[in-house]
């Protein structure tokens, strides 16, 4: 993307062209956020993977196929996989090339993440309680089954290596618990008694980690260190923007990217809790159900993808800058004066 940006800078500057949310903007975090819109209220782009460049605020589709996307995931493999209610699809992470697809068994699925082992886990929702494991082949073993399971959420590996979620219960306060790599139960890090409605947590260091709670409508702290987790003052309280939904962490600068579930905007916030590009929402997939919403992933370590629109511009300015350059030279050669 860095090219694209100094081609429409030098478009800009010869008067050509304009686009608008085009030009980076300042003080903006680097690299990718992928944006999934499970739900098709709101219209047919809610069943695309979009890329969101983070520098430009610009979005393309990165993936667009039969699809109803409900959780997505980055493996060791390099592979996105990217599950709906039937399907597992296996994606170039860079391309959204389609690579292979198995069948996804696991009943209403809710969140899936990659093990350090390369093999997926996939939660269903309280009907289910249960925690499928599959490897990358589509091979499936059930990794944790408990009546106590309700709905689960934010499926994390910890820094340790194990596994930790949000245990949900409807209309009332919710835990997160952790288990170790095999689904051997270790602690309550935040029972139901702490009062915090989650709906997603994401590490922010090793020692920290980050709860959005609807009660408050903020992105509460925690010590993840302590049992039960110490609660620490809060990241962001923000009853305009709802932010309620999973929570996406840059391992570059700490930026924090949450969904609004009532709009299905997404919203950043930089590591001081400050809002990003003005407080301008970075997507809007229309209103969705308390169950579905856009998910976020953060994805710092590829760079943007030139858009379309971006390689013509380029296209054209260098085709302008050769035939000056070639004019000139003709005019150098004949004597003529430039």
């Amino acid at each position: 993307m860095k090219f694209g940006n100094a081609v429409l800078g030098a478009a800009i500057a010869f008067g050509s062209v304009t686009l608008v949310g085009s030009t980076q903007t300042e003080g903006a975090p680097q690299g990718r956020l992928l944006l999934a819109g499970p739900t098709p209220i709101g219209g047919p782009e809610n069943n695309e993977i979009h890329e969101f460049c983070l520098e430009t605020r610009e979005r393309r589709t990165l993936a667009s196929i039969s699809m109803r996307p409900i959780a997505m995931a980055v493996c060791p493999d390099g592979r996105l996989y990217v599950v709906d209610q039937t399907t597992v699809y296996k994606l170039d992470r860079t391309t959204g090339q389609f690579l292979g697809s198995f069948p996804n068994q696991t009943a209403e699925p809710e969140t899936m993440i990659c093990k350090p082992d390369g093999n997926l886990l996939i939660s269903g929702d309280a009907a289910t309680n249960t925690i499928d494991q599959y490897t990358s082949a589509g091979v499936r073993t059930t990794w944790l089954s408990s009546g106590s399971l309700n709905t689960i959420r934010s499926l994390t590996v910890t820094p340790s290596g194990g596994i930790a979620f949000a245990n949900l219960h409807p209309n009332s306060a919710n835990e997160l618990l952790e288990y170790d790599a095999n689904g051997t139960f270790l602690r309550t890090v935040i029972p139901t008694s702490v009062g915090v409605r989650m709906y997603g947590f994401a590490f922010r260091s090793a020692n920290e980690i980050l709860v959005t709670d609807a009660a408050s409508d903020c992105i509460k702290r925690f010590d993840w260190t302590t049992t039960p987790a110490t609660a620490l003052t809060d990241f962001v309280c923000d009853s305009s923007r709802l932010p309620r939904g999973y929570i996406g962490i840059h391992p570059g600068d700490g930026s924090v990217f949450v969904p609004d579930l009532d709009s299905g905007c997404v919203h950043g916030w930089d590591s001081s809790g400050q809002l990003l590009y003005g407080g301008q929402s970075l997507e809007c997939y229309g209103p969705n159900t308390a169950a579905s919403y856009p998910l976020v992933f953060a994805e710092p370590s590829l760079a943007c993808v030139p858009t379309l629109s971006e390689w013509g511009v380029g296209v054209m300015v260098l085709l302008l800058l050769t035939a000056g350059t070639l004019v000139a030279t003709r005019r150098r050669l004949t004597g003529r004066p430039t």
